[in-house]
């Protein structure tokens, strides 16, 4: 399975959702074990998901050729009518602050941005690389993206510009990207060379004691900002779940 990203019930930190190839599963126990949902199928490629903070039973699912929203908590999909000029997503993100503005960064065309909760978009930038892979929002007008070979971006323009901001950080694959939405400076950056936190907004980076050697999705609870989940995978097609209750300082898993 092929590991993308990982969503938070916004109220309990003890449901996830999780999106790979093959659509999205999810787990009532904290990721120890994980079940899946109606959005499922082959080549299901969900590589972005979101949650509403304020109505948690809202849900919107991006990635390869599929774009959906749910309005019950997930037992059911529909496709979102939009104007998107294409529907390969390599990046979500719905800001902190407002749930009807989210981000779409759409392989070919550039970084969108809705703020009726999908319905209508338009184009921010062309500017993004074509390798971005990660997309998120911390709220105002900074935005974070992770790109396949220039690392972590950020942009303080709502996405029109992007600079570079990888102080700290190994590897230049910044596979997967979290803001703590309580503590907009504090976030999470997973790389081919393991999982790194900021805590002033992406200016300079300190590795985490991660068990593994790498991190290709992390997740930060809304309930609860010292829990933290992250994906790392091996040789094999497997994904490994673990999981900190204090920020990052520890860990436990494989799950």
């Amino acid at each position: 399975i092929v590991s993308h990203t990982l969503a938070f019930h916004p109220r309990d930190p003890n449901i996830e959702f999780f999106g790979h190839h093959n659509g999205v599963q999810k787990s009532v126990d904290g990721g120890r074990t994980w079940q899946e949902t109606s959005f499922r199928g082959r080549n299901w490629d969900a590589m972005g998901m979101a949650i509403s903070p304020r109505e948690p039973e809202h849900m919107f699912v991006a990635g390869h050729d599929i774009f959906s929203r749910s309005g019950d908590g997930g037992q059911s999909w529909a496709p979102l009518r939009h104007n998107l000029p294409g529907t390969d997503i390599h990046g979500f993100a719905m800001d902190p602050d407002n749930p009807s503005k989210l981000y779409a960064f759409v392989v070919g065309y550039g970084v969108y941005r809705s703020d009726n909760a999908g319905g209508n978009w338009q184009l921010i930038s062309a500017r993004l690389p074509g390798d971005g892979m990660a997309l998120a929002a911390a709220g105002g007008q900074t935005l974070y993206a992770g790109s396949m070979e220039r690392g972590v971006l950020k942009s303080t323009d709502g996405g029109k510009t992007w600079l570079p901001a990888n102080t700290g950080i190994e590897g230049r694959n910044a596979m997967t990207l979290a803001v703590d939405p309580k503590q907009p400076q504090t976030m999470y950056a997973g790389t081919e060379k393991g999982l790194f936190k900021s805590g002033d907004g992406a200016s300079s980076w300190k590795k985490l004691a991660f068990p593994d050697q790498n991190a290709v999705v992390v997740a930060v609870a809304p309930s609860n900002s010292q829990v933290v989940m992250a994906i790392a995978v091996g040789n094999e097609p497997k994904g490994y779940v673990y999981r900190s209750d204090d920020g990052g300082q520890s860990w436990a898993g494989k799950r």
